[in-house]
């Protein structure tokens, strides 16, 4: 199964690539990764934002729990759109960002993109 695509993941939401468990393992990996790739004394810091439906809320929870597992701190943005916490994680100065989003063609099928700050070290 292909699970990854340009910047993100999709898939149909509870099924094996957008559940809950898929989600917190992702999440916990990103984290790792954030941790390597800016290798300071302090925890990397990132925002997530999402889209109104249901299913949102759930995998934010999901994905939360494997960041703070990794050792994240995590900044909840709620409903924003992508270009909004692509901003943020500029402006703000985070390591990277987390965005949950519906694919326009069909409402059962969600986005999660993955944003990181490749201007600072």
């Amino acid at each position: 199964m292909k699970l990854f695509g340009t910047d993100g993941i999709r898939g149909v939401v509870g099924g094996q690539a957008i559940s809950a468990l898929s989600v917190l393992k992702i999440g916990f990996a990103y984290g790792k990764f954030l941790k390597e790739r800016f290798n300071s004394t302090n925890n990397p810091k990132i925002i997530i934002g999402k889209d109104t439906r249901i299913s949102g809320y759930m995998l934010e929870s999901a994905l939360e729990s494997g960041l703070l597992a990794s050792g994240v701190d995590i900044i909840l943005a709620g409903p924003l759109p992508t270009p909004a916490i692509s901003h943020l994680v500029l402006s703000l100065r985070l390591q990277g960002g987390v965005v949950f989003l519906q694919v326009i063609i069909t409402m059962k099928i969600m986005d999660l993109s993955f944003l990181m700050n490749l201007v600072i070290n």
